[in-house]
């Protein structure tokens, strides 16, 4: 299965090396199975519990990572996953109700990196009302940091093709980048033809 799976992954497919992958379901139809067969009418195929199943897909994911970290294992999260649902799919008999939210390798780093620095707190956390007055002043300051400590490599630079190479290596020059151009444009139309209403 890991090796059929790496193949969807182009320059991801090193993640499906690790010796265990764990691929996050979010499932409405089990609870419309439940309520079908004790005679009710299943009435919440809906943007809410779409959004619960894929909550709970994400925290049974952050636990298994909270738990992997606390043995000394490796990590990495694979959102990749969702540009191949129809393979998906099909590979792992997966019904309509239920679809892939992503990936998860665990195992045994053989090596150490570096955390990545992380946005600063004040971008992030909001005490009482949400703030965003200074967040381009305080993204300004982050991306100096990571400017002089660590730039982005032209390798991990977003659609160079459209856009050419970034002289600065920033990373809100990066996101703005990825977030320009439409990703998944289909993702909404699998889900409705895959039992997720999304009313």
């Amino acid at each position: 299965m890991k090796n059929q799976l790496s193949k969807f992954l182009g320059k991801t497919a090193w993640a499906l090396e690790a010796p265990l992958f764990f691929l996050f379901l979010a499932d409405i139809r089990r609870n419309k199975m439940i309520t079908e067969h004790n005679g009710y009418e299943y009435k919440n195929n809906t943007i809410d519990y779409f959004m619960n199943a894929v909550i709970d897909a994400s925290l049974a994911m952050q636990n298994l990572i909270n738990s992997a970290e606390e043995f000394g294992l490796g990590i990495c999260p694979i959102s990749m996953i969702r540009n191949h649902l129809e393979e998906v799919k099909r590979m792992c008999h997966l019904p309509e109700g239920v679809f892939p939210i992503a990936g998860l390798s665990v195992g045994w780093p053989d090596e150490n990196n570096e955390v990545s620095i992380r946005l600063p707190m004040k971008v992030v956390f909001h005490e009482d009302f949400y703030n965003d007055k200074d967040m381009i002043k305080q993204i300004g300051h982050y991306d100096k940091t990571i400017e002089c400590v660590k730039p982005i490599p032209k390798s991990k630079q977003r659609h160079v093709n459209v856009y050419g190479f970034n002289k600065k290596n920033t990373w809100s020059e990066n996101i703005s980048r990825q977030m320009s151009l439409t990703e998944r444009k289909e993702f909404k139309k699998w889900l409705k033809s895959h039992g997720f209403n999304l009313d």
